[in-house]
């Protein structure tokens, strides 16, 4: 037997092993949906593909072949839908049509948490809001909501740590990212006038990103609230020309407020990036960054051998975050967010670079950067 022979020969096994494989996954298939129709359960679950080509990519050895198995998978999918759908019809099951996916976000109507969201989904995407950053993390697990959008960093104020904090409780991912423009407005009923105010409310990011204006007014009693357009609502609701709201334009018009003084934030290009996020991963084709967390041991040169291989891997880092591990003293978890040219086949390596040297890493989003 020729050597070319024996390459035939091998993959004519492979085939084999492969055909018997693909029967049996066909097989499961089949009893998944069997046992969704027979628990009332829905019969397609938006994700679910992602997250299996995903793992298909992880489980590669070679990651030159990782466009290659997701091609692969996505094929084999394919056939498995149309099996369901044979199966559904064999049992009286009527084929179910996808739901459009559910948006939560913290804040009311006028938020700038809405604007990020109407910015990112469809004008008439199903959506719901809650109180706190936490609850939308909370719908979020329970499959209340199938994203949420939360703020994550402001151009002038910095990071929003209790976010940051929350991705890493729930163990969740980042979809996408949203730039939203920032004009904080000081707004008041109709009848006020600058000399009425006494209390102002906003959040605290309103607060902090209009602090020179407000220290031109040290007699003005400032009351952190949930969220800037909360904090109009409220301010429209209590009827009272001494209390002030420091919010957006769109907000003054949902809640019949005026606009007392326009643009007070210090920063005149002020912009909040807001990130949408999902249960799985959900990487994007034509992603070019990438967004990372990592626990270093506790060693000298730990953070160091980490920059090493960006800087090996000629990797831009956008963004270093670091915030105390849950539990631990004196230890961290580091969020880092850098540019690739081929998304996570350039981002792999470096995962499992830092898994040889002991660093714990995990990709939580591969996605679209945006310009604001």
């Amino acid at each position: 037997m020729t050597e070319l022979e024996q390459y035939r020969a091998k993959i004519d096994e492979l085939d084999r092993q492969m055909t018997a494989l693909f029967e049996q996954r066909m097989d499961v298939c089949k009893r998944v949906v069997q046992y969704k129709a027979q628990n009332g359960m829905e019969i397609l679950q938006a994700g679910r593909e992602d997250v299996v080509l995903q793992k298909a990519r992880n489980n590669l050895k070679d990651q030159d072949y990782g466009e290659d198995i997701e091609e692969f998978y996505r094929q084999m999918m394919k056939i498995s839908r149309g099996i369901q759908a044979r199966e559904m019809e064999r049992m009286g099951v009527s084929k179910e049509e996808p739901k459009p996916a559910v948006v939560g976000f913290q804040g009311v109507a006028g938020s700038f948490s809405e604007e990020a969201l109407l910015m990112a989904f469809a004008p008439d995407q199903p959506r719901r809001n809650y109180p706190s950053f936490e609850e939308v993390f909370v719908a979020l697990k329970s499959g209340e909501i199938d994203y949420g959008v939360l703020p994550i960093e402001n151009s002038s104020t910095g990071s929003i740590n209790a976010v940051y904090d929350l991705l890493m409780k729930y163990d969740f991912y980042i979809a996408q990212e949203v730039f939203v423009p920032v004009a904080q407005h000081l707004l008041a009923l109709p009848a006020a006038s600058m000399e009425d105010i006494r209390e102002v409310y906003s959040h605290e990011q309103g607060f902090e990103q209009s602090r020179a204006f407000l220290a031109q007014h040290p007699d003005w009693k400032q009351i952190p609230y949930h969220n800037t357009a909360i904090s109009a609502q409220m301010v429209s609701q209590a009827g009272d020309v001494h209390k002030a709201a420091i919010a957006s334009g769109r907000a003054a018009e949902l809640y019949g407020l005026k606009i007392l003084r326009p643009t007070i934030n210090t920063e005149k290009h002020n912009y909040t990036r807001f990130i949408i996020v999902a249960k799985a991963l959900q990487p994007q084709a034509d992603a070019n960054k990438i967004s990372m967390v990592f626990t270093l041991p506790n060693e000298p040169g730990a953070l160091y051998g980490v920059l090493k291989e960006f800087a090996k891997g000629d990797i831009n880092m956008l963004k270093l975050e670091s915030r105390p591990a849950p539990g631990k003293t004196w230890e961290y978890v580091f969020y880092a967010d850098f540019e690739v040219a081929h998304g996570l086949s350039q981002a792999q390596p470096i995962v499992q670079a830092l898994w040889g040297q002991g660093v714990a890493a995990k990709l939580i989003g591969a996605y679209k950067k945006q310009n604001q």
